[in-house]
């Protein structure tokens, strides 16, 4: 009786080892990378053999006298069910014992590589600033401005096209990680266009004369123009009137060279001008025209950095005055009578501009003259 307790017992035993025989192995997870560890055994289980399945396509199989720690690093984000069976049997018994245990882990990927870009125009020239980012360090720029040009490899390029039209820009990054190599890529239009038409100015004006009072009606065109300024020369040596159609009263009766000058810009702030001289003869109370003309000739006109007329009278000079098209007058452009009748003026101090200026001679007769300061 004792012996078949102890058998029965035995066989209890037995069977219990077998239901603890479990497949519920650990796991450590670091970014992508998981570390398997198999589940302890009871020593009088032997392990025969081991399948791992990943989940992600990949395997392990391992058999008695090879079973280590696994490591498996998954190359894509995703969740993944990864599980292990085992077969192994009882010392002492030739029954296979089996079982399966599964995981589930959730892997993470970086970043994402994103290229993107400005652009500011100016007129042909573009400025491209990248404003890219990646998973990791970008090494490389490249960039295909659509126009068959060399590529740029900068992260941040100028490039002038050779003309109007449509492109397609494309910027391409690139860099490593320890995941890997990362590129994108980004493409836009870029606009040019066609440069808009010069400004063509043509002065033109009539008159109406009362006496010694002329009245001026501009009748000047301006094509193309966004600003215009009118510049009005009496020849009488007083200071120029900016007004469209101003009115003048001379002081004395004769023949004068009125000339009006328009100045304008165009949209890409480019001048052009236009100038008309008239001869106006007004007549004053006694009825009697004088016939002499003040006015200079300036040579070479337009000029750079000096400039120079000849007197019509060898007369001393007592003043020369220098005015802009605003009527201020330019206190400093130096003069050298260079001879008897001639005199240069330096004006490399002025701006590019339109000038007048006024000779003032002893004899209280005055002369003037305007010049172009390019």
């Amino acid at each position: 009786m004792k012996k078949l307790l102890l058998l029965l017992s035995l066989f209890l035993c037995i069977q219990e080892v077998k239901a603890q025989m479990n497949c519920n192995y650990f796991a450590t997870q670091v970014g992508s990378t998981v570390t398997f560890n198999y589940p302890p055994m009871i020593s009088i289980i032997v392990l025969d053999s081991a399948y791992w399945d990943f989940g992600d396509g990949t395997t392990l199989m391992q058999y008695a006298g090879g079973f280590t720690i696994v490591t498996h690093t998954y190359t894509a984000p995703g969740t993944y069910n990864a599980c292990l069976t085992m077969w192994g049997h009882q010392l002492g018994s030739t029954t296979v014992l089996t079982c399966t245990g599964c995981q589930t882990f959730t892997v993470t990927g970086p970043p994402p590589c994103n290229a993107s870009f400005n652009f500011v125009q100016a007129g042909n020239t573009v400025s491209f600033t990248s404003t890219s980012s990646g998973p990791g360090v970008i090494t490389s720029n490249v960039w295909v401005y659509g126009d068959a040009s060399p590529n740029g490899t900068t992260a941040n390029p100028v490039h002038t096209y050779p003309g109007p039209g449509q492109y397609i820009v494309c910027h391409t990054i690139s860099g490593g990680t320890s995941a890997g190599v990362f590129t994108c890529t980004t493409c836009d239009t870029i606009t040019i266009a066609s440069p808009p038409p010069p400004c063509i100015a043509t002065a033109n004006y009539s008159t109406t004369i009362s006496g010694l009072t002329v009245n001026f009606n501009n009748t000047s065109s301006c094509t193309n123009c966004m600003s215009q300024i009118n510049s009005w020369d009496f020849g009488d040596g007083t200071l120029p009137s900016l007004l469209p159609s101003p009115s003048h009263t001379f002081a004395t009766g004769g023949t004068y060279n009125v000339c009006l000058t328009l100045a304008a810009l165009d949209s890409n702030g480019t001048p052009c001008t236009d100038t008309l001289c008239k001869l106006i003869t007004v007549v004053g109370p006694s009825g009697v025209t004088e016939h002499h003309l003040h006015t200079l000739d300036f040579y070479p006109n337009p000029a750079g950095n000096s400039i120079a007329f000849n007197l019509p009278v060898n007369e001393q000079i007592q003043s020369i005055e220098v005015f802009d098209l605003t009527g201020r007058m330019i206190s400093e452009v130096p003069s050298i009578l260079t001879s008897t009748q001639e005199v240069s003026l330096n004006i490399q101090s002025l701006e590019t501009g339109l000038y007048m200026v006024k000779v003032q001679m002893q004899s209280m007769r005055s002369f003037s003259g305007k010049f172009l300061k390019h």
